[in-house]
């Protein structure tokens, strides 16, 4: 990493963890002993919040540049495996810079009402 971390984001058992500063972003796999950058994998930079989702267990990176563009862009990663399922959730090119973002992941419970 070129500078301090900002950010670090374990899964409930602490054996997956992502840590990044808004350039870099490394996942962590303590059980495999592996690690992925993320940043250079994914083509992201300007990162600006990372959240774990634990109903899911997912994570979740927003970003401010892809590709060397700007806009905004969310991906989310499988915390076990980020390269099986991970997928952007959101690309969207606008020549914006973000100044201060956060995620939250709101769900919907459907239940019978009977």
């Amino acid at each position: 990493m070129n500078r301090q971390p900002e950010f670090f984001q374990p899964d409930d058992m602490n054996f997956h963890v992502i840590v990044a500063s808004p350039e870099d972003a490394i996942y962590i796999d303590a059980v495999k002993d592996e690690e992925v950058d993320l940043d250079e994998k994914f083509e992201i930079g300007a990162i600006k919040e990372i959240i774990y989702d634990r109903d899911e267990d997912d994570f979740y990176i927003l970003a401010n540049k892809y590709q060397e563009k700007l806009g905004f862009f969310i991906i989310r990663l499988d915390a076990k495996d980020p390269l099986k399922d991970s997928m952007f959730l959101t690309k969207w090119k606008n020549k914006l810079d973000i100044g201060d973002a956060s995620l939250n992941v709101l769900r919907h419970s459907n239940k019978d009402q009977s």
